[in-house]
């Protein structure tokens, strides 16, 4: 709504302008929610499949702009920051009328439905590799447990040192104990004798090891 004095309230236009001011925001704060919700489980994979499939059947503008909210909230329901959803919200409301446009537009629902085919798809599991260091540093916390030594002491005695590496760092955690899940530095030529090392099979082939990689 615009407050014209003197004259009252007018309905704004629909504007070129706005749809480019507005919608880069949409882009900016559901992919944000949606990072923070995390990868949606079983259970809202079929919620989402099942709101996008009525999507599909829908005949009706105002109805098809409704599945569409609805899907895109429950895309982003498990987001713990609720100033961000209602952000969302609130641009849901402001950009109600450009969609409405858009649901009218003879392409509007069939584009809709297949934009969400594919998020849905690439959001199911075994459809997408998320990257995470928790595994390999709690296989090193295993490690250490198992050699009653400390990580960068049992790498060093059993790597470092019969490789002839060094010098390198290894990154340590606020407790002093070297972190499992990456970070670490090495020399090129290191990097190269443990490549050469995995060739031939075991750490335990030291004295071959050393014949290969010189000093």
């Amino acid at each position: 709504m615009q407050d014209v004095p003197r004259h009252g309230f007018f309905v704004r236009p629909l504007s070129a302008k706005e749809v480019g001011d507005i919608y880069p925001i949409r882009g900016i704060l559901d992919p944000a929610a949606l990072r923070l919700a995390g990868i949606p489980s079983p259970e809202a994979i079929a919620r989402l499949r099942e709101i996008n499939r009525r999507l599909a059947q829908c005949t009706e503008p105002a109805g098809a702009v409704r599945l569409d909210d609805e899907l895109h909230l429950e895309l982003v329901s498990n987001c713990p920051n609720p100033v961000l959803i209602d952000l969302i919200q609130q641009f849901m409301w402001r950009t109600r009328r450009y969609e409405l446009g858009l649901m009218r537009h003879r392409g509007g629902m069939p584009g809709a439905v297949a934009t969400h085919k594919r998020i849905i798809a690439a959001l199911a599991p075994g459809e997408q590799i998320v990257y995470c260091s928790a595994e390999p540093n709690l296989a090193a916390g295993m490690l250490e447990r198992i050699a009653g030594e400390p990580l960068q002491e049992l790498f060093d005695r059993l790597v470092g040192r019969p490789l002839r590496m060094g010098p390198y760092h290894l990154f340590l955690t606020p407790t002093g104990t070297a972190y499992g899940g990456g970070g670490h530095r090495f020399r090129p030529r290191d990097f190269l004798k443990l490549a050469a090392d995995g060739e031939r099979g075991p750490l335990g082939r030291t004295a071959d090891r050393q014949r290969r990689v010189g000093a």
